[in-house]
C-alpha cells in the first residue's frame, strides 16, 4: 500500500466516524391549518424534516403543499407554522 492509500483509508475512516457523530435528527411537523375563508378551509398537513444542528439549520418538506422550508432549526419550523395552524413537532429518533 502506498502512503496515499493509507491517507485515503484514514480519511475515509474519519469521515465514517463523523457521519455517525454528526448525524442529523429527523422530525415531523403536523397539524391543522386554520381556515382563512370558505375558499381556503381548515386542512390537515404533515411534513418531515432534517435538523442538522444550530450551525447548519434545518430543512422541512411538506409533500401535500409541495413546500420546502429552510430554517434555523426544527423548533423554528414549528414556530413558523404556529402562526397559521394548530401544530405539533415530534422527533423521530
Amino acid at each position: 500500500m502506498t502512503t496515499a492509500t493509507l491517507d485515503r483509508a484514514a480519511l475515509l475512516a474519519r469521515l465514517a466516524a463523523d457521519a455517525e457523530y454528526l448525524r442529523p435528527q429527523l422530525f415531523a411537523v403536523y397539524g391543522v391549518f386554520q381556515p382563512v375563508s370558505d375558499i381556503l378551509p381548515e386542512r390537515p398537513f404533515i411534513g418531515w424534516g432534517i435538523d442538522f444542528g444550530e450551525e447548519w439549520g434545518a430543512i422541512f418538506w411538506n409533500p401535500i403543499e409541495h413546500v420546502t422550508q429552510i430554517s434555523d432549526s426544527a423548533e423554528q419550523v414549528l414556530k413558523a407554522h404556529q402562526r397559521t395552524a394548530d401544530v405539533h413537532l415530534v422527533w423521530l429518533e
